[in-house]
């Protein structure tokens, strides 16, 4: 994985997600927003505009025309890693090895924090029992930072914070 990782770019690595979930129309159990989770595309990406390193998209497939996006919005490439969806050895490496992830609540959250990392999780309203009602943490998974959709449904405060937050982190002499 290490190997993968350098292959595609420079430090530091950074992992995606921006859907999560199934679909509550592709559902056996019926419809269930709880399940399904996706942000805008062009926001989130304008929120990591300028941030350095080298994305990865972990899970959730996604179209061409949503990776052209992406890039055009964050000055950016994104490295399909998608793949790894089959493979949760895989994927729990990746996770491990890279040095942020942010992305909307999804089972890679979960592998992320049993390798004892940490993540930018963006929540949507109403939020998931575990990301809480509200606050900026979860006692589930420590030192993970929230980010959340206004009751209105506005994204723009979230990526406005996550911004912030990312630049904070760009600017320290040594990326974590």
């Amino acid at each position: 994985m290490r190997e993968r990782l350098a292959a595609a770019g420079s430090p530091p690595y950074v992992g995606l997600t921006w859907k999560g979930g199934t679909a509550p129309q592709d559902q056996l159990a019926g419809p269930s927003w709880s399940l399904y989770k996706e942000i805008g595309i062009q926001p989130f990406a304008a929120a990591l505009r300028d941030f350095p390193g080298t994305f990865y998209r972990a899970p959730a497939p996604s179209t061409a025309r949503r990776n052209r996006d992406f890039r055009a919005r964050a000055r950016a490439a994104v490295h399909d890693f998608t793949a790894l969806n089959e493979d949760l050895e895989g994927m729990l490496a990746l996770l491990a090895l890279i040095d942020e992830y942010i992305g909307v609540s999804n089972t890679n959250m979960h592998l992320r924090a049993a390798a004892g990392k940490t993540a930018h999780v963006l929540v949507p309203c109403p939020a998931e029992w575990r990301w809480m009602a509200a606050g900026e943490s979860s006692p589930w998974f420590p030192g993970f930072s929230i980010y959340r959709q206004a009751l209105d449904g506005d994204w723009n405060p979230a990526f406005a914070k996550l911004r912030q937050s990312l630049h904070t982190l760009a600017s320290r002499e040594q990326f974590p």
